[in-house]
């Protein structure tokens, strides 16, 4: 078997072809075009780098991919083991998970399947392009940067082009008025109506939405506008088999869950109906025609593969059968907690199996701007099944709500005037451990902990650090520091002024207040840092300031470095080390 890139695959409009991206040991990518009824394959296009995005013209004789190109600067020599040096010009130069930038352009670009030749740069000069979708043979519409203020902000724009095959030049305009951030795109089959998510990202944080783009004109008609959650995932259109009405299909998050949306295209905007609703998360769709497939996952259920029949599920897979019986796996028990000011908090226990030794319990803080929930979690199930009751929910400031409660955390000199972090979200927090506790008689409350990761982890160490309600504290991947995190993140340029509503020039009291390395006096708990080497959404920096402050303070703190991963080695890192993770998390607790 070929070692398939996570990318994605495609299959071609008439559907007698499978394209898809193949891995190399050396870091490059070929794009593959597999006939299905004979299973031959051919390469079509190699590159040194990553392939990404695969869509297939309406006639499916060529394939468009967004890939990177590496551009040399002018006038530097390669050394003979070296790569030149990186000239730098603007703030946003690197990216986690992707590295340096600044010298890798990202184009949209075409090959023609049936006479292999170089491919077709489609989106010409731009330095950031994505999400590119056919509107005819040759017409095509994609999502670019090219606005003077790009490097402050993440705005972006959507671009028609046409492409003379001939010669290969692009003809490329702007259709949008640099006022929000899109992405992606999709087109109704046979049509060439274009539709696109976005976010008004000058009002972050803020939910995605989904609109109506005119080709002619730029008019936007946005879809659901009163629908008060985020919507996330891929955005893929389909005519729905009852009404024969148009309808756009896209993930959102909602309370714990993660539905299956549908927004219809009317002149009266409507609202988003929930496709075959039920306590699950759903990671993954795909329309084709009537048929909807999904895959999902709920909170004793690891991921398997669903059709929608009506308004229901039908399971087409068993990947977990065996893994579910052998090992066993727990279904979280719902609890919720109410704050002090009466706010109610979703939120939930999972328990140990009755044949366990309860020995203690953790406080899992979720990461910024996500949600816990009805969802299955193998960290936590490892806990539990080594006697750590795991509490988890969804404080003021998570995903899965209204955009009112995203912006309850916010700084108080920003637009939205909040209390900022480690404000109204940690009394949150507390509330959870208090209801939690309250159904789990047999949990000690001495023997407590806290953890989290990126702004969990920045929350599980300002509890951890400033109440002496957890015995132990686990922080990974956090900002510890937020004004040498202003400086020096991948989302420095704009990110913590969205958040804060001011520069650390400022307003660098709020950055002190909300940064856990003005708290490390504090510390009377055991501390277990854990950080990826290749992280540039949090540096290892962060976690290297944080050690050395606690261990001039002689306190009981371990510092765990994971070499050649990025922030996201929870969720997508090595096998290995996600396996290690989890065991030096668990033996520490």
């Amino acid at each position: 078997m070929p070692r398939i890139d996570g990318s994605g695959a495609a299959f071609s409009p008439d559907g007698t072809e499978l394209a898809y991206v193949e891995r190399d040991g050396s870091g490059g990518a070929h794009l593959v075009v597999l006939d299905v009824e004979s299973r031959a394959s051919r390469r079509v296009v190699s590159w040194p780098g990553g392939i990404g995005d695969l869509v297939w013209s309406p006639s499916g004789r060529r394939l468009g991919f967004v890939a990177r190109e590496r551009v040399a600067p002018a006038g530097v020599l390669y050394a003979d083991r070296a790569d030149p040096p990186r000239v730098v010009r603007h703030l946003q130069y690197r990216a986690d998970t992707v590295g340096w930038t600044s010298d890798r352009p990202r184009h949209c670009l075409a090959v023609d399947v049936r006479e292999p030749s170089p491919p077709v740069n489609l989106s010409g000069e731009g330095v950031d392009d994505s999400c590119l979708v056919w509107l005819g043979e040759a017409d095509y519409a994609f999502v670019s940067r090219r606005h003077a203020e790009a490097e402050f902000d993440i705005v972006s724009d959507v671009f028609l082009g046409n492409v003379d095959w001939a010669t290969g030049e692009p003809t490329v305009r702007q259709l949008t008025g640099t006022d929000r951030q899109w992405g992606p795109l999709a087109v109704a089959p046979g049509t060439g109506v274009l539709y696109g998510r976005y976010a008004r990202v000058r009002e972050f944080p803020c939910h995605e939405r989904v609109a109506r783009i005119d080709t002619s004109t730029g008019e936007i008609v946005e879809l659901a506008p009163s629908y008060d959650r985020s919507m996330e995932g891929d955005l893929q259109v389909r005519v729905d088999p009852v009404s024969g009405r148009r309808e756009l299909v896209t993930l959102a998050a909602s309370e714990g869950r993660v539905d299956l949306v549908a927004v219809v295209d009317a002149t009266t905007p409507g609202d988003a109906r929930v496709v075959a609703p039920g306590q699950r998360s759903t990671k993954a769709f795909v329309v084709s025609g009537p048929t909807v497939v999904l895959a999902a996952a709920s909170g004793a259920r690891p991921v398997e593969v669903y059709e929608v029949v009506g308004s229901t599920l039908q399971q087409l897979t068993s990947f977990h059968d065996r893994y579910t019986t052998e090992v066993g796996s727990i279904e979280p028990t719902y609890v919720g907690a109410t704050a002090g000011d009466g706010t109610a908090i979703d939120c939930w226990v999972l328990r140990p199996p009755p044949d366990q030794e309860v020995v203690g319990a953790v406080l899992y803080i979720p990461g910024g701007g996500g949600q816990f929930g009805f969802d299955y979690h193998h960290d936590m199930q490892v806990l539990a099944s080594v006697g750590i009751a795991v509490i988890f929910g969804n404080a003021r400031g998570s995903g899965g709500y209204s955009e009112a409660w995203a912006r309850a955390v916010c700084g108080p000199k920003s637009r939205f005037g909040g209390t900022g972090w480690c404000g109204v979200d940690g009394t949150d927090m507390l509330a959870i451990v208090d209801a939690a506790l309250g159904v789990l008689p047999d949990v000690d409350p001495r023997r407590v902990g806290v953890m989290g990761g990126s702004y969990g982890g920045l929350m599980s160490a300002y509890l951890g650090f400033t109440t002496k309600v957890f015995a132990a504290i686990v922080t990974e991947r956090g900002p510890f520091n937020l004004e040498a995190m202003a400086a020096t993140s991948d989302e420095g340029a704009w990110f913590f002024d969205a958040y804060i509503g001011a520069t650390f020039e400022q307003d660098p009291e709020q950055y002190r207040r909300s940064s856990v390395t003005t708290y490390v006096d504090q510390v009377t708990a055991p501390v277990l840092i854990l950080h990826s080497e290749q992280d540039l959404r949090c540096p290892v920096q962060q976690a290297e300031e944080l050690f050395t402050a606690l261990r001039r303070r002689d306190c009981d703190v371990t510092f765990v470095r994971f070499p050649d991963e990025s922030h996201e080695l929870s969720r997508s890192g090595s096998p290995v080390h996600r396996v290690q993770r989890s065991q030096i998390i668990r033996d520490w607790l």
